[in-house]
């Protein structure tokens, strides 16, 4: 039995075989579907009921705008797929490499990792992008997704839910025979699916043939207004009485129809849940009854009326409202609520959601309730879990929502934030370091300190910083390190400070020993608290230590130590030294046709991903290749 990641479950739903039939047909030599109609139009539960019979894995992505951020989407992405195929022995023990040592873009690196996991999956796996609409196609999210279609291995298949026509250079995308597209036209009811629509709701008897045929012109064979009018049919015994318009401009109609003729407890409910994106049984159980959640989110999903039921892998399912009624519920709770009611409900289930840890969603509530010392409160407790597992995105789009006075008066806060643009802040980085640090000074708070001291050191290796000023930091770093070696704490913060502290000997001032035996101390105390990322990315910088020491013998044993931690391919820093070390190889064996293409490699990554501090070795290795090989112009102008 395969697995799925959040696919919808359906209930009691009218199977349409025309488009089976044309999806199969398609997907035998096309690997991207897009689906693009209306809202309540039928596109996620006509992929849900498909891909439910194929018995394939599934990687189901219910997105929101805030995976217009390429970062959050690819651990979105990623998360998913790794759950969806956890039983797979290949995907088992994946894990994402949190190694940066580049400057280059970050959205390359994820590609990168994307690519590295897309080919272990060895069995056939879809992917499905719901709510395209969501992500604001100007930003990164829609370059990795672009990405990702271009680059879908053969047994992995996209399809893509949207209500609009996204910038993906569709027609170009079409002439590489890769992509299909069902339109608003294909995904309409056809006379035959309205009759047995109305017919498997029961409504045989309301209903006479000629008015079948109404019905089908009047709503165009858009779903959305099926569901409504049968909905109305339950209260109504004529269907002359319904309006002519039946498309889906008329769906507030409806909607008001359908939400005023419930009783007030769930009228009350619907608005108020309106608030979330997705929602989670036991945490809305905070605000009614448990058996009174179930029975609601039960009814309407039994109902079709606009609910998606979602495996969630807890012990009750979660739920999400279809976009349009969810926005029709909100107008509603904000037409019905003050201003001071709209905070406190938010600030209630911010509240709520902080309790179970749901640390994204209660932002969400407190940015709706402009309370930013809890926003504040949240990052602090999280960010730097976030910055150890390299989700560097959530971290920003929260520090983004916050004032700017509360920011420059906050230490932790100014650390954060400039964390977040370490690769790109440039020059900027050093300034705010080194004022998130004289505020950690006056606080008396070491572990920030440790932190500050070494990302500046890091900051000035990447800057390119004359050895004084990069020394200068390392000796701070070493006499905070002293002045606390006799107390076991902050270990995380005191490997991180150790292995910059390497790097800058190594990158910035030449002293290799120094960074070598720096590098060590880093990976003993990452060993000590099971830190596999940290300890990899102390060896990674010690083997470049021996590569620009030209050591190449022990760095090719410390490679060989570290082959176990690391899958070839998914670290690009891992890659490149390694590629390094065997061009040193390579050119000692007399094997120049084997060191150009390892030479193409290597440059390859080291500028993909800005590798900056592995060129003077690269460049040196160029120019002996070209002295073996008697080509003395060009060794000449590689030096």
């Amino acid at each position: 039995m395969v697995e799925s990641s959040g696919i919808p479950e359906l209930y009691d739903i009218v199977e349409r075989p025309r488009l089976f039939k044309l999806l199969d047909r398609h997907t035998i030599n096309k690997q991207v579907i897009l689906i693009i109609g209306q809202p309540a139009q039928g596109k996620s539960t006509l992929i849900a009921s498909y891909l439910k019979q194929k018995n394939e894995a599934v990687c189901w992505l219910h997105l929101d705008r805030t995976e217009s951020d390429h970062t959050r989407l690819f651990y979105k992405i990623i998360n998913s797929v790794v759950h969806a195929l956890k039983s797979h022995e290949k995907i088992k023990t994946f894990k994402i490499p949190q190694i940066t040592l580049g400057a280059g873009e970050d959205i390359l690196r994820y590609s990168d990792i994307l690519y590295s996991l897309f080919s272990m999956v060895d069995i056939k796996l879809n992917i499905v992008f719901d709510d395209l609409e969501s992500i604001d196609e100007k930003e990164s999210g829609f370059t990795l997704i672009h990405w990702i279609i271009k680059n879908l291995p053969r047994n992995i298949h996209c399809f893509m839910l949207s209500r609009q026509r996204p910038c993906l250079r569709i027609n170009t995308l079409k002439m590489e025979d890769n992509f299909f597209v069902l339109t608003n036209k294909d995904l309409a009811f056809t006379l035959d699916e309205t009759i047995l629509f109305f017919n498997r709701n029961f409504h045989k008897e309301k209903i006479e043939k000629k008015q079948f045929e109404i019905i089908h012109k009047n709503t165009e064979g858009w779903a959305g207004g099926l569901t409504l009018i049968s909905e109305s049919l339950r209260r109504l015994s004529d269907i002359s009485m319904l309006p002519q318009n039946l498309s889906f401009k008329a769906f507030s109609y409806f909607s008001r129809e359908i939400y005023e003729n419930q009783p007030r407890h769930i009228r009350d409910f619907l608005i108020k849940t309106s608030i979330f994106d997705t929602m989670d049984p036991e945490i809305l159980s905070k605000f009614w009854d448990i058996e009174d959640v179930l029975s609601i989110l039960g009814f309407l999903e039994k109902r079709n009326l606009f609910i998606q039921k979602i495996e969630s892998g807890k012990k009750w399912p979660f739920f999400r409202y279809n976009n349009l009624f969810r926005d029709f519920l909100k107008r509603d709770l904000l037409r019905q609520m003050d201003q001071k009611q709209y905070v406190s409900l938010n600030n209630d289930a911010g509240k709520i959601l902080k309790g179970y840890k749901a640390f994204e969603e209660a932002v969400e509530c407190f940015y709706s309730a402009e309370n930013f010392p809890e926003i504040a409160d949240i990052v602090k407790i999280k960010a730097t879990d976030l910055l150890i597992k390299g989700r560097i995105g959530v971290i920003k789009r929260w520090v983004q929502l916050l004032p700017e006075k509360t920011i420059l008066s906050d230490p932790w806060l100014l650390f954060y934030r400039t964390m977040t643009r370490r690769i790109k802040g440039g020059k900027n980085n050093i300034a705010s370091f080194e004022s998130a640090l004289e505020l950690f000074v006056k606080e008396k708070n070491i572990r920030g300190e440790i932190l500050c001291i070494a990302y500046l050191i890091e900051a000035a290796v990447f800057l390119r910083k004359p050895s004084n000023i990069i020394t200068c930091w390392i000796d701070k770093g070493e006499a905070l390190l002293k002045e606390i070696s006799s107390k076991k704490k902050y270990t995380w913060a005191r490997a991180v400070l150790w292995q910059q502290i390497g790097l800058g000997y190594i990158a910035g001032s030449g002293e290799i020993p120094k960074g070598i035996s720096a590098c060590r101390n880093a990976g003993i105390l990452a060993a000590g608290i099971n830190n596999t990322d940290l300890g990899l990315n102390s060896a990674i910088i010690m083997i470049f230590g021996y590569v620009q020491a030209g050591d190449f013998s022990s760095a090719r044993k410390t490679l060989e130590k570290i082959d176990a931690m690391i899958k070839q391919g998914q670290n690009p820093e891992y890659r490149a030294l390694k590629n390094l070390i065997n061009i040193d190889f390579s050119m000692k064996k007399g094997d120049f046709d084997e060191t150009g293409k390892l030479l193409t490699k290597s440059e390859s990554d080291i500028e993909k991903f800005g590798l900056i501090f592995l060129y003077p070795v690269f460049i040196e290795l160029k120019a002996l290749f070209y002295i073996h090989i008697n080509n003395h112009e060009a060794a000449i102008q590689t030096a």
